[in-house]
């Protein structure tokens, strides 16, 4: 009977580490079943870097990179001071007066130059028909009419030439590459096991 003693108290501290070993697996969370359910993942992942390196810009590309985007504010702002006022005032108003405005400016004051050197031809030689200032007149007019129509239709198309050329200084600034717009996404199932596979398509 003594001698049974010992090997009775071993077989239950066995029972019992087992027993407790088992309770702190079955307490660790993780550890048992299938993990939970998780949103889709985009088969592209990536972010911007904190810092974009302006080295890898020339200074015409760092002057777009900072002016940054055209709002639709600003676009539809931009073409109608353009159509009312015009010599580039709309441009200036979207932040692209350096960029084409100036032109128009100097365009359509020449333009209007002509006009006003063809009238005065005319008005001082009233008596005989003078060909120089009709021409001057005429062509000033019709300078000034293509470059104002020139003018309202680039303060509309222009803006969203400069965002695609922004868009893409942005990605070269910050060295990475833009996302595409498909791509292939596993999401694991629930508990009961399984899955979920898919394409997923960004517009």
């Amino acid at each position: 009977m003594p001698n049974r003693l010992p090997l009775r108290l071993v077989l239950i501290a066995t029972i019992a580490l087992c027993a407790l070993s088992f309770g702190v697996a079955e307490a660790q969370p993780g550890g048992r079943g299938y993990p939970p359910p998780q949103q889709p993942v985009p088969y592209y992942q990536g972010g911007y870097s904190q810092v974009p390196n302006l080295r890898l810009l020339t200074q015409e590309e760092r002057e777009i990179f900072w002016q940054g985007e055209i709002s639709p504010a600003q676009t539809i702002g931009g073409g109608l001071v353009a159509l009312w006022f015009g010599f580039g005032v709309g441009h200036a108003v979207q932040g692209r007066y350096s960029d084409t405005g100036w032109m128009f400016t100097l365009g359509e004051a020449g333009a209007l130059g002509l006009v006003f050197v063809g009238a005065v031809q005319l008005a001082n030689n009233d008596l005989r028909r003078n060909n120089s200032g009709e021409t001057l007149l005429i062509g000033g007019l019709l300078s000034f009419g293509i470059l104002r129509v020139w003018e309202i239709v680039d303060t509309l198309v222009g803006p969203r030439s400069h965002n695609r050329r922004y868009r893409a200084l942005r990605l070269k600034a910050y060295g990475q590459a833009p996302p595409p717009r498909y791509g292939l996404f596993v999401t694991p199932g629930g508990t009961r096991g399984g899955g979920t596979a898919g394409l997923s398509i960004r517009f």
